[in-house]
């Protein structure tokens, strides 16, 4: 799950972020599966209009070498969803 909100401020987006990744674990004996939580993190960052903020979770605790990465990329939009140009 993602919560993010922004605020248009000249050509940059003021966002704040919240990011929760989680994953259904099955049960060894076959009963209700578990909640894994693979990443949870919050961050305030000012990101250039259609620049990036990437949030760097490093490496899954366990033997699988997964590394847990969520990229957000803002982009100013007018109401017909047409790019738009900050100034």
């Amino acid at each position: 799950m993602i919560d993010a909100a922004g605020k248009f401020v000249f050509s940059s987006v003021k966002l704040s972020v919240g990011v929760t990744a989680t994953q259904l674990v099955p049960s060894p004996s076959g009963g209700a599966p578990t909640v894994k939580t693979n990443l949870t993190a919050g961050c305030q960052a000012v990101v250039e209009n259609k620049g990036a903020l990437v949030i760097d979770a490093g490496y899954a605790n366990d033997d699988t070498g997964k590394v847990y990465w969520i990229v957000l990329s803002p982009e100013a939009l007018d109401a017909r969803g047409i790019p738009i140009g900050l100034k």
